[in-house]
């Protein structure tokens, strides 16, 4: 890192990314996060087996809830304003999520389905999100993304 931009949330962090984090609370959590130099910039194992478990968990939900038939087995896959666009068969999908659940409801179980997942792409991933916030700081970018809440009481991020 430069001179200027000592840890990791030099980049992330924005003024506006603060003031929002100040509004709502977190800010606090994030500048002691800051003083112990930040986050782990580095992939490790762990963090592999970790984002993987963690993506397999929700990919479930949906496998469970087109087995069952009932939208409400896959609406923890997906966060409540998630929206879709696609086709299963020749209906046309595109909205709100809602539809899918809707969809799942009033077709029924699909019994005979086996899902396995083959491989998650994890570093393509890291990379986009490191280099989003990376040229969102540095073209000073306003932040217009709604907050979203953490589900249950689990912490937002693996971080630290």
């Amino acid at each position: 890192m430069s001179a200027d931009r000592e840890f990791p949330s030099d980049i992330a962090f924005t003024d506006t990314v603060e003031a929002i984090q100040e509004k709502s609370g977190s800010r606090s959590a994030y500048a002691r996060m800051e003083q112990g130099r930040g986050w782990q910039t580095t992939v490790t194992p762990d963090l592999v087996f970790f984002l993987y478990d963690s993506i397999a968990t929700v990919v479930q939900h949906y496998v469970d809830g087109a087995k069952s038939g009932r939208g409400d087995d896959m609406k923890p896959a997906f966060h409540k304003d998630a929206t879709i666009f696609g086709y299963v068969g020749d209906d046309l999908l595109a909205g709100p999520i809602q539809q899918l659940f809707a969809w799942n409801d009033d077709n029924g179980p699909a019994t005979k389905l086996r899902a396995r997942i083959a491989s998650i792409d994890l570093v393509g991933t890291v990379a986009v999100n490191i280099f989003s916030n990376y040229f969102n700081h540095m073209a000073e970018t306003e932040v217009d993304f709604p907050e979203v809440e953490a589900p249950g009481d689990k912490p937002a991020c693996a971080c630290g």
